[in-house]
């Protein structure tokens, strides 16, 4: 399909972060001042984006812009913004907005080079494509890819064409695009090279390449499981080679798979994200039954990847601290993983030990006004 082209990944090691970046489902997006250090954050500011749930944030690879999605479930498509980052204050200020060319764009990643953006539309079921122009913010939607329910995508960039690696979680299916950059006016998102048909009704949400590129894993919302699947980056060859459950044993009574792909059940996983050491995936558990009294059902699944294999092996289940962790995340440093815990309105911070795997409380928790779906980290 011809398109005329111009999520969260980190850097890690010394990269230091001043700023994170807090989506939420209200016009606001709030701005946190972040010591490295401790971890711990606090509120400085906030921007009113002039749209709807800027619940998805991405950063342009130089630090200087930021763009956020509109999951506006309002008949009608949604939008994509972007703003100017002021290093030194964290400020940020809205450069233009634009169509997401369809409804509720709920995840957006920007490739490496800050040429292009990649949109996933869950109510639209397409995947759009969108010119980044620096200090002209970022230009219309020129062509997209049709799915379902498609609820992220990655781009694997390491080899001669980038890959689309589409969780579309409404057909069960994860879908693997080549993406063909020519310039700002010309790309191409062709048709699938490949795809994973899953579980009916386990709902892929997230995923993320593992240390290597040769394995994906896929957090089920609707399962409540990880699936991990070898990858061939040359040919977007996908094979589900393990499904591991995200939930504690106590936890694990959900009724049966809805075939639909509805909520059925009691918990629900969100986010996926690969440690900055390579060695260890974390999944995030969302408590649907207890939304109000904060049992200690929300957890982070921790799980040690077999070098030899890609396989997992379950470590550590911690509580978040909090309720309904839509999305965990680590620093820039890697020394930290946040969890933004959506119904308590918190982040709550976990010291990470790459030699062991274990995440361990810090004490450190921020109070947002509203509740956090995304906690992106800028870099100076």
């Amino acid at each position: 399909m011809k398109l005329n082209v111009p999520f969260m990944a980190l850097t890690v090691g010394t990269a230091v972060a001043d700023f994170a970046y807090v989506g939420s489902f209200t016009n606001e997006i709030f701005v946190m001042d972040y010591d490295p250090a401790s971890g711990s954050m606090t509120q400085v500011s906030s921007v009113d984006t002039g749209a709807s749930n800027p619940s998805w944030l991405a950063l342009h690879p130089s630090g200087d812009y930021l763009y956020a999605v509109s999951e506006d479930w309002a008949p009608g498509p949604g939008s994509v913004a972007a703003f100017s980052v002021d290093k030194a204050t964290g400020d940020l200020t809205l450069i233009n907005r634009v169509t997401s060319g369809g409804n509720s764009p709920v995840h957006m990643e920007v490739d490496a080079e800050g040429k292009y953006a990649v949109v996933s539309l869950l109510g639209e079921g397409t995947v759009g494509l969108f010119p980044l122009l620096g200090s002209q913010g970022i230009g219309d939607a020129l062509d997209s890819e049709g799915g379902v329910g498609p609820h992220q995508t990655i781009l694997d960039e390491r080899s001669d064409g980038t890959s689309a690696i589409v969780c579309d979680m409404r057909s069960n299916e994860v879908r693997v695009h080549q993406v063909d950059f020519y310039n700002s006016t010309s790309a191409e998102l062709n048709a699938p090279l490949a795809s994973l048909q899953l579980e009916a009704g386990a709902g892929p949400r997230h995923s993320v390449l593992g240390p290597n590129g040769d394995f994906v894993y896929i957090a089920n919302e609707n399962g409540n499981t990880v699936t991990v699947a070898s990858y061939d980056a040359s040919t977007g060859a996908l094979s589900a080679v393990q499904t591991i459950d995200t939930l504690r044993e106590e936890d694990s009574f959900n009724p049966p798979l809805d075939p639909n792909g509805a909520y059925p059940q009691q918990m629900a996983a969100s986010s996926i994200v690969l440690d900055p050491s390579g060695g260890y995936i974390m999944a995030s558990n969302r408590d649907l039954r207890d939304l109000g009294g904060g049992l200690g059902r929300d957890t982070i699944a921790v799980y040690r990847i077999n070098p030899a294999d890609g396989t997992l092996e379950l470590t550590q289940h911690m509580w978040t601290g909090g309720q309904f962790p839509r999305h965990v995340g680590f620093d820039p440093s890697g020394r930290f993983l946040h969890s933004g815990n959506q119904l308590s309105n918190s982040i709550v911070a976990f010291s990470f030990d790459a030699d062991t795997g274990l995440l361990a409380p810090t004490g450190k928790e921020a109070a947002v006004p509203a509740g956090p779906t995304h906690v992106l980290f800028g870099t100076n």
